[in-house]
């Protein structure tokens, strides 16, 4: 069916009317499944003639995907694509070069400091880019950081102050901000923002998923449209999720205020059953299923042990932590169906875990996997950071899991490299995280009841609606045993 002969529910006409006007900034609120992505590629046939038009994906493969889809003349690019550009305009000869940030580090701070105290400085740094921090930024601002994501000084022995610390931080700013033939990837969208270097304007500007960005980015969106020109931002405040690596929890409300944009709803899906939406209305109230939707299923109280003997390819199997995957995808594989855990880096950063132990056999990193969990939980406690003690544990926890079964090192790092992917695979059975499950949807869903903390803060009610619905027709909640 053609977008001229399909018929559009009540929300998606009342935007392609605001759009049509192009008068006022508009802030679309797109609840999952509402169809989202054919709504704004929709909404470039409603555009005046002759408009400039640009849409910010919020990856590289969702610009490949909307490329595909949108007419000509419709630039796509995502926030780092704009921000290299703009680069490589102002300094000519750039190249992307991972490592910069660790070199600009290393060559400031050299051997004074652990490699621990390196790596909390690096984390500190890269937040600091995303929330727009430069040398000249107070140390309220930088401590706030250091106080939400654990990257201050740690309290080991010849660790440096927290003054030395933050004058570290600030320096390796300002050397990021200079001249320099390498950027690194946060660069891509920190320096131009910071130092407002020239972008392309547009009369109109699209962005998707408008609350999983950072400040930085933001910026480079709000540069990116002409005087009188008109942003179009479209997303989710309730799939707000990535809070942890730097995004902004206030995008959405921000852009209103900053926009002064007229707020639009889209919130009927057509993705869930309709017990299912039921479900989610008890998070997200202004959730609407569509009347032609199917009932949808939702199993409570489902054993482990049931879903084992039920999951088959094509179903995800969610979790809030990684931990509990583990066990459950190695059970899959021996039973001869094919399973993958999402997240390729999740496996590389254990494994540098690994080699940090320098352990020669299973039982001796076993032996240290216990004290390091043990003297990192005392920091965390005496930090005053104790809600950052799940995370340890589940770090700690995968692992653990990872060795059952293994008799080598060598083999445990065969098997990490194998159950790590990125691939959202339908022929498999996909174990993963909510964080990595987002933006993606199967018939079947069963979801570890309890790893999840729906009611501790919105950011975990946010984790509970975004996993509930992935699932299409049913939705199975599962109780791990202890």
């Amino acid at each position: 069916m053609t977008s001229n002969t399909r018929q559009w529910n009540t929300f998606q006409a009342a935007i392609f009317a605001q759009v049509r006007q192009c008068s006022r900034n508009v802030v679309v609120v797109a609840r999952a499944g509402t169809g989202k992505t054919t709504t704004i590629v929709h909404c470039l046939s409603e555009l005046p003639a002759g408009k400039s038009v640009l849409m910010c994906a919020f990856n590289k493969k969702i610009a490949n995907e909307l490329t595909a889809r949108v007419p000509a003349g419709v630039q796509v690019k995502t926030t780092h694509a704009i921000g290299f550009a703009a680069i490589r305009n102002a300094w000519k000869f750039v190249a992307l070069d991972d490592k910069r940030n660790y070199n600009l580090i290393q060559n400031l701070i050299g051997d004074k400091w652990s490699d621990e105290n390196k790596g909390n400085l690096a984390k500190l740094v890269s937040l600091a880019k995303g929330s727009l921090l430069g040398p000249e930024s107070s140390e309220d601002e930088f401590c706030a950081l250091m106080s939400e994501f654990d990257c201050g000084p740690s309290d080991e022995p010849k660790s440096p102050t927290t003054a030395k610390f933050l004058n570290a931080a600030r320096d390796t700013l300002e050397d990021t901000l200079a001249k320099s033939n390498v950027i690194s990837y946060d660069d891509m969208v920190y320096v131009p923002a910071k130092l407002g270097m020239k972008l392309p304007s547009f009369d109109v500007v699209f962005v998707d998923e408008t609350q999983d960005l950072n400040k930085a980015q933001l910026a480079l969106v709000k540069r990116s449209v002409k005087t009188g020109g008109m942003v179009v931002a479209v997303g989710d405040d309730r799939q707000a999720i990535y809070r942890w690596r730097g995004a902004d929890s206030n995008a959405m409300p921000n852009m209103v205020k900053e926009l002064n944009a007229v707020v639009l709803p889209l919130s009927v899906t057509y993705r869930c059953g309709k017990s299912i939406v039921s479900l989610a209305q008890t998070l997200v109230p202004d959730y609407v299923a569509g009347e032609n939707n199917s009932e949808g299923t939702i199993n409570r109280n489902v054993t482990s042990d049931a879903m084992m003997k039920s999951v088959k390819v094509g179903d995800f199997v969610l979790s809030r932590t990684n931990a509990p995957l583990v066990r459950f995808c190695l059970q899959t594989l021996r039973a001869g169906i094919p399973a993958n855990i999402q997240g390729k880096d999740i496996g590389a950063g254990l494994l540098a875990l690994v080699n940090k132990s320098r352990a020669t056999d299973i039982n001796g990193l076993l032996e240290w996997l216990t004290a390091y969990q043990e003297r990192e939980t005392a920091k965390l406690v005496k930090s005053n950071k104790a809600e950052k003690v799940d995370e340890l544990n589940d770090r700690v926890e995968v692992i653990r899991a990872l060795c059952d079964g293994t008799d080598t090192i060598d083999a445990l790092i065969v098997r990490m490299k194998s159950l790590f992917s990125d691939d959202d695979d339908a022929n498999k059975v996909v174990f993963s995280s909510v964080h990595r499950a987002k933006g993606l949807e199967r018939d079947n869903v069963f979801v570890l009841e309890n790893t999840f903390k729906p009611s501790a803060s919105v950011e975990e009610s946010n984790l509970a609606y975004v996993a509930w619905t992935r699932a299409k027709h049913t939705l199975s909640f599962v109780t791990i045993a202890k």
